[in-house]
């Protein structure tokens, strides 16, 4: 994410990380099959941003039913029957500063359409891939042992059936949503081992609380509220085949494609009509080969969904090119290395470094309304675009980068401006009521002035200012006047405080509903570039602010991706020490074989927890890279001789 600025010492930049080493270190091995399957048991996965098979020890979804997720795969639930009607729902007004604004909230008078809305539309699992044996779903294997080759993304499963060796290499593809499989074994020879085709039926989803998961998705016990047929292509071919998928408005390919020298045979196993658990199953097995019977041990084809009917590459064709692309896709971007540090926590850091990824939220792709007062009310977030503009143009100087982000950046700032209100008492810019804080633990009517959202908001104002500069455009009067006279963040006794009103004082440190998610105070010095607000305020006061945290906020209680923060913090007060504390306390915050985060701490839920990685590899970056004033080579890490940090490719933070 971030791009080196700085020339490196001498001796840190006489050669390049030898990435392929340093990533294929920490390929991903797995012996045991999971004992108990919960919500904790996570798969391995192949695919790329838009598509992911999820898949067990054997390779397949055999014994734990993984999902197979795309970025286009979603399903509107039945709309209430209680005689709500979705069109009704148009918000709630608020009382604003003397006016009513509408705010995307829970209607009283639509309880059911509005609890509709959070759910909907829900992403769908697109179908189950795994091997059958003796015409039953494969349920038992000895002697298992998986590796995920990471250099590679090529996962090979090697197995037991009866004392039969299996292998299964399991593929994803860098450009399509399709998986590939190379199985062998002489029980597909003798025809006892095959390959399954199953889909699920999203059932109702009832969102009650925001802990709701659906970690295995989708329920194989409606067979009668969706369809599944074999359909047949204008171009009739002998080395294609495809099941089309209906559930009400949803609807989409699974598209197979085998070598010709090794044909398969795809048959439905339960009737469509039927009200079995095995009415959408189908199989695949070789065809039988001339008139000797014989069949081959080797089974190869490409699965791949689509909205439309189409003939998806070959299984060759795309282990070639994914190798490919995934190498262009390591040896690109920024890398860190510390694999000659001497500190014993190194070796994990790295690890995690290289495994953790970050996906981007789906609001964006779904557009779908989610009414509730932490989603309507939060704020924190509203400065991102320009912020991640910023990132862009640091890294592509560029008119270009300009012109492309313009509409955004104008559309956030005017957005922003129009937020702040002016409170003619202080003579300042106010942020609420009503507002919502990063920590989602406050009263949104009672509370204002956030102290991380004051600071955010006026550096994002003042950058949109200046990207109007760069097109040598006029900035628009209200933004500046606006970021020139934000309110200032609340302070009591010399330390930062969360906000104003809700029961904050000096004495809100004692308060356990208060103080149990500190992280807010701390953001204003770390992930929010300089700003003329905090130029005026005391470096001590920030400094202090960031103690009192360390005092307050024990290791049991941090969750989330609060770790994170806590290191860009430490790192930017001068106190590299704790910034690695924060990131190394292993024992606190798991990251799992795969790289997956935990939601760590209290209220802890399944993993992954996508925000504990990406906010990680932000960190990361900071300590590593540095930031806009920061002086020396990685000023996040301890300089006591036990860490050699070398990174290539990346910028400063802003």
């Amino acid at each position: 994410m971030f791009v080196q600025l700085f020339l490196l010492a001498p001796a840190l930049a006489a050669a390049a990380i030898d990435r392929k080493a340093i990533v294929e270190s920490f390929n991903v091995v797995r012996t045991e099959v999971p004992k108990v399957i919960d919500n904790t048991t996570t798969p391995l996965q192949v695919g790329n941003g838009n598509f992911a098979f999820n898949f067990d020890i054997t390779g397949t979804q055999s014994l734990v039913a993984f999902n197979t997720l795309s970025s286009w795969g979603w399903h509107m639930d039945a709309l209430p029957q209680n005689g709500e009607k979705l069109e009704e729902y148009v918000g709630v007004p608020v009382a604003t500063h003397g006016r009513e604004v509408i705010y995307d909230l829970e209607d009283p008078k639509l309880p059911e359409i509005s609890k509709w809305l959070s759910a909907n539309p829900n992403r769908i699992n697109l179908g189950r891939i795994r091997l059958s044996y003796k015409n039953e779903t494969l349920s038992s294997i000895t002697e298992p042992r998986q590796v995920l080759d990471l250099w590679n993304v090529v996962s090979t499963s090697s197995f037991k059936i009866d004392g039969k060796d299996v292998k299964v290499v399991t593929q994803g593809d860098f450009d399509t949503d399709s998986v590939t499989f190379d199985i062998e074994s002489v029980l597909i020879y003798d025809g006892t081992l095959r390959v399954e085709f199953d889909f699920p039926f999203p059932p109702i989803h009832k969102v009650e609380k925001t802990s709701d998961f659906e970690v295995f998705m989708g329920s194989y016990q409606f067979p009668d509220n969706h369809t599944t047929s074999i359909v047949k292509s204008d171009i009739a071919l002998d080395d294609t085949a495809h099941i089309h998928h209906t559930m009400q408005e949803t609807s989409y390919y699974q598209n197979l494609r085998w070598p010709k020298e090794s044909p398969l045979t795809l048959t439905r196993v339960g009737k469509q009509d039927s009200n079995t658990t095995n009415a959408h199953r189908y199989e695949l097995f070789p065809a039988i080969l001339g008139n000797n019977l014989t069949r081959a041990n080797r089974l190869s084809f490409t699965a791949q969904y689509s909205l439309q009917l189409q003939r998806p590459p070959l299984p060759s064709s795309i282990r070639r090119r994914n190798s490919l692309d995934w190498h262009k896709y390591w040896q690109e971007g920024g890398f860190v290395d510390l694999t000659q540090s001497s500190n014993p926590n190194a070796t994990e850091l790295q690890r995690r470094i290289i495994l953790s990824q970050w996906p981007k939220m789906t609001e964006l792709v779904t557009k779908g309304i989610a009414p509730g007062e932490t989603r309507a009310y939060l704020q924190w977030q509203q400065p991102h675009p320009i912020y991640l503009a910023e990132l862009a143009y640091k890294a592509n100087q560029s008119k270009e980068t300009l012109q492309r982000w313009d509409r955004v950046i104008t559309s956030t700032a005017q957005y922003m401006a129009s937020f702040a209100w002016f409170n003619n008492s202080s003579g300042k810019y106010d942020l609420g009521p009503p507002i919502q804080g990063v920590t989602e633990n406050s009263s949104p009517t009672e509370i204002s002035n956030l102290a991380y959202e004051l600071v955010y908001w006026q550096w994002a104002l003042n950058a949109a200012c200046k990207w109007k500069k760069r097109l040598e455009q006029d900035c628009p009067p209200t933004w500046s006047r606006v970021a020139e006279n934000m309110a200032f963040p609340p302070e009591y006794d010399g330390l930062f405080a969360p906000w104003v009103g809700g029961g904050v004082n000096a004495s809100w440190w004692d308060n356990p509903q208060l103080n149990k998610d500190p992280r807010s105070v701390i953001m204003l010095q770390g992930m929010v570039p300089d700003t003329p607000l905090m130029r005026k305020v005391s470096p001590e006061v920030g400094v202090r602010t960031a103690n009192k945290v360390w005092d307050v906020w024990g290791d049991a209680q941090i969750r989330g991706w609060g770790r994170n923060v806590l290191a860009i913090n430490s790192a930017r007060v001068g106190n590299p020490e704790r910034a690695i504390y924060h990131l190394t306390n292993f024992g606190y915050w798991t990251f799992g074989d795969q790289g997956f985060a935990h939601r760590s701490g209290p209220s802890p839920s399944p993993p992954p927890y996508f925000p504990g990685n990406g906010g990680f590899l932000l960190a990361i970056g900071y300590m590593a890279a540095g930031w806009a004033g920061s002086e020396g080579h990685a000023p996040g890490f301890p300089k006591d001789g036990t860490w050699v940090v070398k990174h290539e490719g990346m910028l400063q933070a802003l």
